[in-house]
């Protein structure tokens, strides 16, 4: 069995570097769709929705948790 997890974060450029991000910790509040097993075609269109909404500095964090 297994979960996605989507989290939109802001990202933050790392000082003094231009092609460097760095994404903060994820945790329950950047949570925007989470799915279970069986759900992935569901989950994918969620995602290439989410992804057209990112505005620049935003990053969507992509988890799989196996159990």
């Amino acid at each position: 069995m297994s979960y996605i997890n989507v989290h939109k974060v802001k990202t933050m450029a790392e000082h003094g570097e231009r092609e460097q991000t760095r994404i903060p910790p994820i945790h329950e509040s950047t949570e925007v769709a989470s799915s279970r097993e069986g759900e992935e075609l569901s989950m994918a269109a969620t995602i290439i929705d989410l992804v057209d909404g990112l505005d620049n500095g935003e990053a969507l964090v992509i988890t799989v948790d196996i159990f």
